[in-house]
């Protein structure tokens, strides 16, 4: 049975485990806004206890009722799934110290299944134009390389194991690790490669670009670093060509490939072409 979270709920991990799956995309945003109040009367909470408390917390956001939110979504100001855990958890180290801050957030960065959130940290932290209009949740710059390549290394696992496009947001997470760590892409897609050679979860993720009242929109990323970062536009656009030619492919997939082919962008729902964004 679905309950708002409790201190006693938050504080033992058997709890959390149980009220988790009971989370549907209907309630599991409400859940985790409701978390940062409660910490807030927690500052009797062990440091080792409030570590693990964390690291769930942001693993949360990667579960299926969060991914389904994301995906599913077609409220065009709706928060993503990652944005209201990272509020969620900047709401609980409001009480906290800087130091034990920092390491919160290193906690969460660098733990393998907390992908969409860390993404989401490391964007604050190391991207300067994130991080100028955020004190939380930050990581120091002298420990960027290190972090990163341990971020680098989860998402090259996560990509392995064939569980990245289960997570939130992989789009995100993957147009961060261009972003931030662009050396380590290239490995990255291989690993995603042969797990799919077909790339269409990969391009369905790196190409999403908006979504509205008629569902998800797909085409070039604004920043076409994001993508050549991973791969060569030219053998790119040389693998869509190549997909197309497959009849029985459908929609939304030959939407995204389309995109790619014909420099447009369009609906996955029936490739039409889209004016938003």
């Amino acid at each position: 049975m679905y309950r708002l979270p409790t201190p006693t709920l938050i504080r033992d991990p058997t709890s959390r485990s149980t009220i988790s799956k009971h989370l549907t995309s209907e309630n599991c945003i409400e859940f985790l806004e409701h978390l940062g109040y409660v910490f807030a009367l927690m500052s009797d909470i062990q440091k080792t206890e409030r570590i693990q408390l964390f690291v769930d917390v942001a693993r949360l956001a990667d579960t299926t009722p969060f991914a389904e939110l994301n995906s599913n979504q077609h409220e065009v100001f709706w928060p993503t799934a990652e944005s209201v855990a990272v509020e969620s958890l900047e709401s609980m180290v409001s009480i906290l110290d800087s130091e034990t801050t920092a390491e919160l957030g290193r906690a969460i960065l660098t733990d393998c299944f907390t992908l969409t959130v860390a993404a989401k940290v490391a964007d604050k932290s190391f991207n300067e134009s994130e991080s100028r209009y955020s004190r939380k949740l930050l990581i120091s710059t002298f420990d960027k390389e290190e972090i990163l390549a341990l971020f680098a290394k989860n998402v090259f696992r996560a990509a392995t194991e064939g569980r990245l496009f289960n997570t939130s947001n992989p789009g995100f997470i993957l147009s961060r690790l261009a972003s931030l760590a662009p050396d380590d892409a290239p490995r990255v897609f291989e690993a995603i490669k042969s797990t799919d050679s077909s790339l269409d979860a990969f391009a369905m993720a790196i190409l999403l670009q908006t979504t509205d009242s008629k569902g998800q929109s797909y085409s070039f990323p604004k920043n076409e670093n994001d993508l050549r970062a991973f791969v060569p536009l030219e053998i790119f656009k040389d693998h869509a060509r190549r997909r197309l030619q497959d009849d029985t492919m459908t929609y939304p997939e030959r939407a995204v490939w389309r995109s790619v082919v014909e420099g447009e962008h369009l609906y996955g729902v029936d490739g039409n072409r889209c004016s938003n964004g």
